[in-house]
């Protein structure tokens, strides 16, 4: 349905705590998504960084935290989720992503 309009592919890389040490694992791939930048202009960012926000729109399941690289490497974090469901049954996600 949607999914037609996706342009972009990500892949999402998910926390993982093993005791004390926390890494981020690939947990799916090559995810159809659209990517709409939110601004033109740069915003401040965590510590006094520069960066922008985006909207991401997808069919697959996101959390908050979760990484994201697009096809042409740029990274991504997700800090805001909404998910919507259609009359037909199949779920939408619209995200909130920050260049990292």
């Amino acid at each position: 349905m949607l999914a037609d309009h996706f342009r972009n592919r990500v892949t999402i890389s998910r926390r993982v705590i093993t005791g004390k040490k926390t890494t981020f694992e690939a947990v799916a791939t090559n995810i159809p998504c659209h990517i709409q930048p939110m601004s033109p202009t740069y915003q401040n960012g965590q510590w006094g960084r520069l960066q922008k926000e985006y909207r991401l729109f997808t069919e697959t399941p996101l959390e908050i935290g979760d990484k994201l690289e697009d096809e042409s490497l740029n990274k991504y974090e997700v800090f805001g989720l909404q998910s919507f469901n259609f009359r037909t049954g199949q779920r939408h996600y619209e995200a909130l992503i920050r260049g990292v």
